[in-house]
This record gives structure tokens, C-alpha cells and sequence, in this order.
């Protein structure tokens, strides 16, 4: 049976990284214990808010952001790790070579050891969750008023939005791009002018751009966008600063 949130203490006290002894003997470790496990928790709790703040963001600029030393911040990373409140993640965030970080996402158990809710998604995992939650951010931000699965005849879409009286879709691609021509056919058929793919890599850029070359004509291929996050965020701004 999976133990409750709020026995935190109890999971950290478990942790083979903070027992000196046997299961047996935890309890009578608590009081001499306590006060590291109480900043193991404080710890993580600052980490873990930075990262449902900084949704793909790599792991050093989390440290800096939730005031913890590179040493500090990998242990208390490693720390939601074992207890699974996090999983790391490689994101590719711009063209070109070493443009790829190293993140950390929250899972159920992450979201429920903070506290909050978590963010509602689609089908996708933890990778296409974090993509969608910076996406949406970065979005609302520029005060374009995103909607995550935002819903246009029937028709899904990771994020909906409207920029210069057209209405995107950003639909985001880690581990579909054999299938995105579908995605994209039905995007168009519910009325979106443009479609934006976010892929998670190179590789599933290649594969995504094979796909939709294949699949729809010239047309229809000219409003159909492929783009890394950070890209991505810099398109939107120059259309932006174009009107």
C-alpha cells in the first residue's frame, strides 16, 4: 500500500541514505535524527516549489532559483529521486547542438508531498506535462490567454490560444511522431489556422518532420509549425512585436 503524504518523515527516515542501521531500528533514530530530517524536508519543499514555478528548467538554474549550492541542490534532487516526488528528464530546448538540459519533473506523489494540486494535462506523461505547463506559462505571460486542452469541435488540443485573430494549437510530441499527421489533419478539420509541434529531441523532430511532409500538402504544410521550446518562445515574440 502506498503511504500517505503526510508521512514524509517516515519515508526519509526509511531512506538508506539516512539510516546508520536496520529497518528495525529507525524509531529509535527519530530524536537523534530529527533535525536533519527536517531540513531534508525543508530541502525538498523549496526545490519542488521551484520546480512546479520553473516547469523545464535545467537543474542548476533550479538550485539557483530555490538558493541551494550545486552539492545541496544535486543531494536534495537525488532525494526526491529515491522517493519518487520527482523524475529527471532530457528536454532539447533549442536548435542545434548542446541546446539539450537536464530537468526534473514532479509526479503525483511530488505534487501531493507540496501540497497542490496537480496541473491538469491530457493523456501524456510527466515530459509532455512539464512541456505543456512551461508552454502554457511562457503564454500567459505574454497575455495570450492559453487554455490547456483547450477543446474546438470536439477536437483537443494540448494548449489553445489566439494571436492576430488566428486561433493555434500546440500540440506537444514525446514519444507520438509517427501519428502527428493525424493529429495535425484533425487540428485543421476543427478550425485551427496554425498548428504548432513541440518535439521532446532531435530524434523526434526527424521522425515528426518526415511525417507531416508526407502527409499533407504544401499548403496546409506552411501552417504547420515544428519547434524547439525556447524557439518557440522566441517565435511568438517576434509575431508579437510584428503587430
Amino acid at each position: 500500500m502506498q503511504k500517505k503524504p503526510e508521512n514524509i518523515m517516515e519515508w526519509l527516515f526509511e531512506d538508506v541514505h539516512l539510516r546508520k542501521e536496520k529497518t528495525d531500528t529507525v524509531m529509535e533514530q527519530k530524536p537523534k535524527s530529527s533535525g536533519l530530517v527536517e531540513k531534508r524536508v525543508s530541502d525538498l519543499k523549496r526545490l519542488l516549489s521551484c520546480v512546479d514555478s520553473h516547469p523545464i528548467m535545467c537543474c542548476t538554474d533550479l538550485y539557483e532559483h530555490a538558493r541551494m549550492s550545486r552539492n545541496g541542490g544535486n543531494r536534495t534532487k537525488q532525494d526526491a529521486l529515491r522517493l519518487k516526488l520527482a523524475v529527471e528528464e532530457t528536454v532539447q530546448i533549442q536548435q542545434g547542438k548542446g541546446k539539450t538540459i537536464t530537468t526534473i519533473g514532479l509526479t503525483e506523489k511530488g505534487y501531493q508531498f507540496l501540497g497542490i494540486q496537480m496541473p491538469k494535462g491530457g493523456k501524456g506523461g510527466i515530459l509532455h506535462r512539464m512541456i505543456q505547463r512551461a508552454i502554457y506559462i511562457m503564454l500567459k505571460i505574454l497575455h495570450l490567454n492559453p487554455v490547456i486542452e483547450f477543446n474546438l469541435a470536439g477536437k483537443l488540443a494540448d494548449i489553445g490560444f489566439q494571436l492576430k485573430n488566428q486561433l493555434w494549437a500546440v500540440e506537444v510530441v514525446d514519444n507520438t511522431a509517427r501519428f502527428e499527421d493525424s493529429n495535425l489533419i484533425k487540428d485543421f478539420s476543427a478550425g485551427f489556422d496554425h498548428i504548432v509541434f513541440i518535439p521532446k529531441d532531435a530524434k523526434t523532430r526527424s521522425i515528426l518532420e518526415k511525417t507531416l511532409s508526407k502527409a499533407v500538402d504544401e499548403t496546409t504544410r506552411e501552417k504547420a509549425h515544428i519547434y524547439y521550446i525556447e524557439d518557440f518562445y522566441s517565435f511568438i515574440e517576434e509575431q508579437i512585436e510584428d503587430d
